[in-house]
């Protein structure tokens, strides 16, 4: 118990931090959850001359692009600073000499932030939703076998997020600038994790190369989940998919920490 402690104490401790910048998390998000408004407007216009595009009527659009703001900060994988700027100036070598997992520091760390981000969030969010009008095209969970659905896939998309995201800020040992790599990060993510558009809309041969990628279970697989697009077998399989990305980006994660740590100088300490 006292291992997981420590962890613990760094979530509550970057939570108390992270709340103290409540206004910043505010402009911030309203430069993000603006564009909604937007995307609300025209797939208005666009729904208006057709009824239902494929499984999405405008009530799953909307609801769609609401969750996709709304969870796109907390799950989203790529580079995290904290992780390049500790290995590039040597910063790593402080958390080297203290009795704690780095990784484990990092997802709490993490974690800490995100949990004070994704409320703001949630109230701005909700908050221009009644404003604007769109809120009242948001569709609820229709059962509580659904919801619970959407939640386990919502829980294994952070672990994803997070594994994959420590996983890239681990190249830096390799890399001598890591923040690069996040240009095009940020085009693959929103391609194949369905930011751009839902990834069942895609053509046939895209959709089913985005399916193998593990950028859709970070964000497109749990939305479409809790709007219930995807059921049946192919619920089953996009689960299956999911845990076996979380698994190997752990696996994966620990060989990258292990040998970068072999050739890790810590120059800049």
């Amino acid at each position: 118990m006292k291992r997981f402690s420590k962890y613990l104490q760094v979530v509550i401790n970057t939570v108390a931090e992270s709340s103290e910048f409540r206004f910043n998390h505010l402009l911030s998000f309203l430069v993000i959850a603006l564009p909604l408004v937007f995307m609300f407007l025209l797939w208005k216009r666009i729904f208006h001359v057709t009824g239902q595009i494929g499984e999405f009527s405008f009530r799953d659009m909307v609801t769609y692009y609401f969750l996709v703001v709304l969870l796109y900060d907390i799950t989203y994988p790529g580079p995290f600073w904290e992780v390049i700027d500790h290995i590039r100036d040597g910063m790593l070598n402080i958390f080297l000499t203290k009795p704690i997992s780095y990784p484990a520091y990092i997802f709490s760390l993490k974690l800490g932030i995100n949990l004070p981000y994704f409320l703001m969030a949630l109230i701005v969010l909700v908050s221009l939703g009644i404003i604007t009008g769109f809120g009242k095209y948001l569709i609820t969970p229709s059962n509580f076998f659904s919801f619970g659905v959407f939640l386990l896939a919502f829980t294994f998309a952070i672990v994803l997020g997070l594994s994959l995201s420590l996983l890239f800020s681990l190249l830096t040992f390799w890399l001598e600038e890591g923040r690069g790599l996040d240009f095009f990060l940020e085009f693959l993510i929103g391609l194949s994790g369905g930011s751009l558009l839902p990834i069942s809309l895609y053509p046939g041969f895209l959709r089913s190369l985005c399916s193998l990628l593990p950028f859709r279970y970070v964000l497109n697989f749990p939305v479409e989940v809790y709007l219930g697009v995807i059921h049946g077998k192919e619920l089953a399989q996009g689960m299956i998919i999911q845990v076996f990305w979380c698994v190997l980006s752990y696996v994966m994660l620990r060989l990258l920490w292990k040998k970068g740590l072999k050739i890790y100088e810590g120059v800049g300490a």
